[in-house]
C-alpha cells in the first residue's frame, strides 16, 4: 500500500506538470512490477490457508482491490473504457460509487495518504533475497519443479522476525522447502549460524542478509557431472584445434593479421571456458 501510494503522489505531481508519458509508464511499471510480479504471487500464501486464517485472507483481498482500485483511477484518463469495465466488475461497496468516470481521484486537495518506510525497506529485502534465489537456480540450471533447503542469516532482528513472518512467501516465491528443518532464518552469531552450510552457494544479498544454499540440492550431480563431462571434451578438442591452426606457419604465412587475431580471440574464449566447466566439475567433487 505505500508503494501504492508513492505512485499516487507521483501520478499526482505528474499529470499536474504536464509529464503524462511518465506518469503513464510509472503506473504501467508498477501494475507488472509490483502489484502482479510481487503482491498477487505473495498473496497466494494467505490464500491458501483461509480457513486456518480467514481474517489474513479478507486483508489480503482487501488490500488487492483497494490498489487495483487506485490504479484504475490512475489509468482511467489513459484508458477510460478499459478502466471503466474492469472498475465495474471490483466488489462493491456504499462508498463505491456508479461510475469511475465520476469517482474521486486518490490523492485530493492538500491530504497525505499514508506510508510505512520500514514495511517498504522490509519487503524490499525479501525482494532482493528472492531474486539472489531465482539467479542462482537459473545459473545452475535447476529442474523448476525441484525445491531446495536454505539457511538465511540475518543481522537485523527486525528483519529476521519479518522474514520468518514470511516464509511461506519466501518458500514460495523462491521454490524452497517450506519446512523448519529446510529453510530456516537464523541470526549470524547463532550456533546454527556457526555450524556453516557445508558445501552451499552463498549469496550475499545485502548488508547483514546471506543465504546459504545446498550445493547438492541445486544439482543433480551425477546429471550435472555427465553434461559438464560432454562440455569438456568438446572444449579440449576446440582448443587443441585452434591451437594447431596457430602453430602451423602455413595458416600464419597466408592468412591475414585480422582472421590470426580473430582465431587467437577465439582460442582465449575456449580456454576461459574450458577453465569454468574445470572449475565447475571441481565444484562437483564430494556431491
Amino acid at each position: 500500500i505505500s508503494k501504492c501510494h508513492a505512485l499516487v503522489e507521483k501520478a499526482t505531481t505528474g499529470l499536474e506538470n504536464y509529464e503524462i508519458s511518465d506518469v503513464g509508464f510509472a503506473i504501467y511499471q508498477f501494475l507488472w512490477d509490483e502489484y502482479a510480479d510481487w503482491y498477487i504471487e505473495a498473496s497466494k500464501t494467505r490464500m491458501s490457508v483461509e480457513v486456518e486464517s480467514p481474517e489474513g485472507a479478507r486483508q489480503a483481498r482487501r488490500v488487492l482491490v483497494y490498489v487495483f482500485d487506485t490504479c484504475l483511477r490512475l489509468l482511467h484518463p489513459y484508458m477510460p473504457f478499459v478502466t471503466e469495465s474492469l472498475w465495474q466488475q471490483l466488489p462493491t461497496d456504499p462508498s463505491h460509487g456508479e461510475s469511475l468516470m465520476i469517482a474521486p481521484w486518490p490523492l485530493m486537495d492538500e491530504s497525505e495518504l499514508s506510508s510505512d518506510p520500514d514495511a517498504v525497506n522490509l519487503f524490499a529485502q525479501l525482494q532482493g533475497l528472492v531474486r539472489g534465489v531465482r539467479n542462482a537456480r537459473a545459473e545452475y540450471q535447476v529442474d523448476p519443479a525441484r525445491k531446495c533447503a536454505m539457511k538465511v542469516l540475518a543481522a537485523d532482528p527486525q528483519l529476521l522476525a519479518f522474514l520468518e513472518q514470511e516464509r511461506a512467501t519466501v518458500a514460495l516465491l523462491g521454490r524452497v522447502k517450506d519446512d523448519p528443518v529446510a529453510l530456516k532464518f537464523v541470526a549470524p552469531d547463532s550456533e546454527e549460524a556457526k555450524a556453516g552450510g557445508g558445501n552451499a552457494v552463498k549469496l550475499v544479498v545485502g548488508e547483514g542478509l546471506e543465504a546459504l544454499l545446498p550445493m547438492d540440492q541445486l544439482v543433480d550431480a551425477a546429471k550435472e557431472r555427465k553434461r559438464l563431462g560432454k562440455q569438456l571434451a568438446k572444449l579440449e578438442k576446440d582448443v587443441g584445434g585452434l591451437e594447431k591452426r596457430l602453430g602451423s606457419s602455413g595458416f600464419k604465412g597466408k592468412a591475414s593479421a585480422e582472421v590470426v587475431q580473430e582465431t587467437e580471440s577465439q582460442l582465449k574464449e575456449k580456454k576461459e571456458s574450458l577453465a569454468q566447466v574445470e572449475r565447475s566439475l571441481k565444484e562437483l567433487e564430494g556431491l
